[in-house]
């Protein structure tokens, strides 16, 4: 069974409970040994399969807030039975009870409004700017000696290593977890980019290569242009010399004119 419909089925993991880790241990327990019986995950994977369980199940939790009680706020007619047959009546008369509450209400409408004010939401999860920059050139460092080396696959291992292992807890604010998949990705573009910039580095030096070989050929040419010009030159002095044989020619003395 996928996760997704797992954490909606509401005899499972019921949504009348304010928090996820409000949800009885034993119920999560059952939710993840389905999970385990239905995929080849290790049992290293059940706090990873818990945690996207809790992302889904709030946001189905949120979902059914937004399409059934919001609209109809104003309606205990409607509000008296439940809408769909995904949650179950007596979970949602609970839910019914908690959303109106006044109190419950405020926090709702304070909540709306600091998160309205939030535009730059940052994707670092637990840890500062300061840290990860530190450990994100650690990586940097690992996969530019990694891409020295043939055949060398860049695995799990040196991401935990470099970056810690993967944890899920409550944030402070509003952000993106990030996912070892996700950062491993991202991770792999740069390898790549290192990739690149040695091909690119390789073909500048080709191209430095094929300048000097332009520029070499240019000055022959030039050269060679020259010495054109030379033997043009020097055929057009011939040319004259020639057509002024004659000339000569009839002014040198006849043979009787040197006896007399």
């Amino acid at each position: 069974m996928a996760i997704g419909c797992l954490a909606r089925i509401h005899v499972k993991l019921p949504v009348n409970y304010v928090e996820f880790n409000h949800i009885p241990q034993h119920l999560k327990d059952m939710a993840w040994e389905e999970v385990e019986h239905n995929t080849t995950l290790p049992p290293e994977a059940k706090s990873v399969v818990l945690a996207d369980l809790k992302d889904i199940w709030r946001r189905w939790k949120h979902e059914i807030k937004m399409k059934y009680f919001l609209p109809h706020i104003d309606d205990p007619e409607y509000l008296s039975q439940s809408p769909t047959e995904c949650v179950e009546q007596d979970q949602w008369k609970e839910l019914v009870i908690y959303w109106t509450d006044e109190d419950v209400q405020k926090i709702a409408r304070k909540n709306s409004v600091n998160v309205s004010k939030k535009q730059c939401l940052h994707r670092l999860g637990e840890l500062h700017l300061q840290l990860w920059n530190k450990r994100h050139i650690s990586l940097r460092s690992c996969l530019r000696s990694l891409s020295q080396k043939e055949n060398k696959e860049f695995n799990d291992e040196i991401f935990k290593n470099t970056m810690g292992e993967e944890k899920y807890r409550k944030l402070t604010g509003r952000a993106e977890k990030p996912k070892i998949e996700n950062v491993i990705a991202s991770m792999s573009f740069v390898h790549e980019n290192e990739e690149l910039k040695m091909l690119k580095d390789g073909l500048l030096e080709e191209r430095e290569k094929i300048k000097q070989i332009q520029d070499e050929f240019r000055k022959e040419k030039e050269q060679l242009k020259l010495e054109k010009e030379k033997i043009a030159s020097l055929s057009q002095k011939l040319e004259e010399l020639i057509s002024q044989l004659p000339t000569l020619s009839s002014m040198l003395p006849t043979t009787t004119q040197v006896r007399n």
